[in-house]
């Protein structure tokens, strides 16, 4: 377990020198005003363990039925195409997204992570290990 909390401690220590702070600038309006809701595809599943991925049409359409309510997104992960998730909300003009890690042992996607809130840092506030982590 040790070896995870280092991993996680240089992953936040790359965000917080690599991502622009402008996202953050904002949080405090975000908290304020921001309808967040937790995300996950209607057409993602996993089934004894073998993940059946939404496309990225599953994703726009679900994320264009829930913008008319919320506009922040917590994620449950991203890897397994919700990857894609970041790209349609950006198009949509949702103020926040959160996104979580499912697998911290997964180089995968933590490199996703990573990348993901480099590329859409004026998008995504945070990360977070999710209920996996602690099972």
């Amino acid at each position: 377990m040790n070896h995870l909390y280092h991993r996680l401690f240089w992953m936040m220590i790359l965000l917080i020198t690599a991502v622009p702070t402008a996202a953050a600038a904002d949080w405090g309006v975000i908290m304020k005003s921001g309808r967040f809701v937790s995300y996950t595809p209607r057409n993602f599943s996993v089934v004894n363990g073998q993940p059946r991925q939404a496309s990225p049409a599953d994703i726009s359409e679900d994320l264009k039925l829930l913008r008319k309510d919320f506009d922040c997104l917590i994620t449950y992960s991203c890897a397994n195409g919700l990857d894609y998730i970041p790209e349609s909300a950006a198009k949509l003009n949702y103020m926040a997204l959160i996104i979580g890690i499912w697998d911290p042992t997964s180089d995968i996607e933590m490199q996703r992570a990573v990348h993901l809130a480099i590329k859409y840092s004026r998008l995504i506030d945070g990360i977070y290990l999710t209920l996996k982590t602690i099972l």
